[in-house]
């Protein structure tokens, strides 16, 4: 077993990770499509770069969810900078202090938290990494594919929960705002609001 928990879900194909993913993955339209053929090594490094960012993004998201998420009173802006600056198994093990989880979603953080740590830290010492060859790309993109479902869903789960608090507390619509509502992203989140009710809840103090 390359990947521990996460192999349970890279040996799964395309049409089977629905059944894994938290709810319903049919709005990820970056991940859904069947490739029919081999990508190059050119996009094989341009996908990575892409989900590395979005891997960063999300680190920031839950963090800056955590600062939201407090048991006494308003967090200060030295402890929100702190969290940031933590380990994401810091940051997952501080959210499930503060927060009441769905079981299902703890589970998506753990396989998220073990596929995040494969991708950061040791994707180029697996056995089957090889850009130069069709056979590792196409193990590359599995890996890839599976990971980039798996993000996707965190990520938005996250944003979700954040501009729903945001909402709540009368925040005032930024310039950010303004251009998430122009490009329709704005309306992807908040598909997004029903997860993020069902994954966790402030726990009363």
């Amino acid at each position: 077993m390359i990947y521990g928990l996460f192999d349970h879900y890279t040996s799964k194909s395309p049409s089977q990770y629905e059944t894994h993913c938290f709810g319903d993955c049919s709005g990820c339209v970056c991940f859904n499509a069947m490739k029919k053929d081999i990508p190059s090594q050119d996009e094989t490094f341009c996908q990575i770069a892409l989900l590395f960012l979005m891997t960063q993004e999300t680190e920031h998201c839950i963090s800056s969810l955590i600062g939201m998420i407090y048991p006494e009173g308003k967090p200060s802006w030295e402890e929100i900078e702190k969290l940031d600056k933590n380990p994401l198994g810091q940051l997952i093990n501080k959210l499930k202090e503060r927060a009441d989880m769905n079981d299902k979603f703890i589970r998506l953080l753990t396989v998220f938290l073990e596929g995040r740590n494969i991708f950061v830290h040791n994707l180029y010492r697996q056995e089957w990494f090889d850009t130069n060859t069709e056979e590792g790309r196409d193990a590359i993109w599995n890996f890839l594919d599976t990971y980039g479902k798996i993000l996707w869903e965190v990520n938005h789960i996250a944003k979700a929960a954040i501009f729903k608090h945001t909402e709540s507390i009368g925040m005032p619509e930024t310039e950010y705002d303004k251009k998430m509502k122009e490009t329709g992203y704005l309306d992807l989140i908040k598909s997004y609001y029903s997860k993020a009710d069902f994954a966790f809840k402030r726990r009363n103090q």
